[in-house]
């Protein structure tokens, strides 16, 4: 999770979590992808944020490669 108030966080932020090696974990996950227009792909929208918000919270970023979990790169 990024630990900033969502009006302060900074294209920075994301820079670091590749340069970091950011894992995803409980209260981050990375999509590359906006998710399409199928049915499919809302059900996996919906459940990821409900996956969030039945635990602690945590941030949901789209634009993040990932390889295993872990933040390799940003995409668009």
């Amino acid at each position: 999770m990024i630990e900033k108030r969502f009006e302060a966080v900074e294209a920075a932020d994301f820079h670091d979590l590749v340069a970091n090696g950011r894992a995803e974990g409980r209260r981050l996950e990375f999509k590359r992808d906006l998710p399409g227009g199928s049915i499919d792909h809302k059900k996996e929208f919906l459940a990821d944020v409900s996956a969030l918000a039945n635990t602690d919270g945590g941030d949901l970023i789209f634009g993040v490669e990932e390889a295993k979990g872990v933040a390799i790169g940003l995409y668009g």
